[in-house]
């Protein structure tokens, strides 16, 4: 009973979940709005001569006015993206105007009971009913709003049934009592799967987010070096491979270049020594070549180089600065 009552609650410490709430409750309030309509005139028009004219057709026509403004708003408004705290407001709203509601449609057709032959007092059993059972499956997304407009339908048939004095009514309404509470069994059962069906879309949504950040990780590895960020030999062979098939009469100019003197100095001052070296050198690589240059790192302290598509061996050869200077000086 405990679970059953936590479960009515609306989570407001779930936004997400508040959100997927709000969006499949928003797709089903309509068509309750319409069988509400429906059933409701169904009523009023079999009653036009047996009971006033203000019980069986004023109110039943100022309650439908009701449901077709509401009907139109969940239409137009229901649709729109709502943040988290609005959709929470919202469902608390349709709490209210359900039970409303379902008070007065069970107050106005136990009202009309009283007027009619047998036959109208059926449709009354029955159009309560149909009401009650509407409201379960159109507000299983709302089991605080479904509970409540059960237990109020169904209440209003068996209290105006069992008391009728007729054998087969009274039946009836004892079918009803027996119905109440499979029927919250049934609504909780629902919205305990949905519950799940959330959660667990959301975790399958965090695991595509993590397997697709883990792809895009394993890619720039695959084509990255991790010490120097600079391509790696596999990145450098299909640059290369790219640019002679977009222009093959105009191949780039390259160059592979090997640092001299570089194994003494991580047999000497170590590797984190040899790492700043070869941080320099692409440093000095870098802006050597530009920003439409590429420089990878092949391996060890070789590197290879695409110079820019404008730029020939001449210009390569003449251009002053990093690659002319002596080991040492990196």
């Amino acid at each position: 009973m405990k679970n059953f009552l936590a479960a009515l609650q609306l989570r407001r410490d779930n936004p997400t979940f508040l959100m997927a709430q709000f969006q499949a409750l928003a797709s089903q309030i309509p068509i309750l709005y319409v069988l509400l309509i429906i059933n409701a005139l169904a009523v009023a028009i079999t009653h036009v001569k047996s009971a006033p004219l203000w019980l069986s057709l004023y109110i039943p026509v100022a309650l439908s006015v009701v449901c077709v403004f509401r009907l139109c708003w969940w239409e137009v408004r229901g649709k729109e993206n709502v943040t988290a705290e609005r959709a929470y407001r919202l469902m608390k709203v349709t709490i209210y105007g359900a039970c409303v509601l379902a008070a007065a449609f069970g107050g106005w057709a136990i009202a009309l009971y009283q007027y009619g032959d047998a036959y109208q007092q059926g449709q009354i059993a029955y159009f309560l009913v149909v009401t009650g059972i509407s409201c379960i499956f159109c507000l299983m997304h709302l089991p605080m709003a479904a509970a409540i407009t059960t237990v109020i339908t169904f209440s209003a048939m068996v209290g105006t049934f069992m008391f009728s004095g007729n054998p087969v009514f009274v039946a009836t309404a004892v079918s009803g009592l027996f119905l109440i509470p499979p029927f919250l069994r049934v609504i909780n059962s629902y919205f305990q799967n949905f519950v799940g069906l959330v959660q667990l879309t959301e975790e399958l949504k965090q695991k595509r987010a993590e397997a697709e950040e883990l792809n895009l990780v394993n890619s720039r590895n695959a084509l990255q070096d991790q010490l120097t960020g600079l391509a790696n030999r596999r990145s450098f062979f299909l640059s290369l491979e790219t640019r002679l098939q977009e222009n093959p009469a105009a191949p780039p100019v390259i160059g592979i270049i090997d640092l001299d003197g570089f194994k003494p100095v991580n047999d000497v001052f170590g590797h984190a020594a040899g790492d700043l070296v070869l941080r320099e050198t692409v440093r000095r690589f870098t802006a050597l070549v530009g920003e439409e240059g590429i420089v990878s790192r092949l391996g060890g302290d070789e590197f290879g180089i695409i110079f820019p598509c404008p730029m020939t061996a001449g210009d390569c050869r003449s251009r002053p600065g990093a690659l002319r200077r002596r080991p040492q000086s990196l």
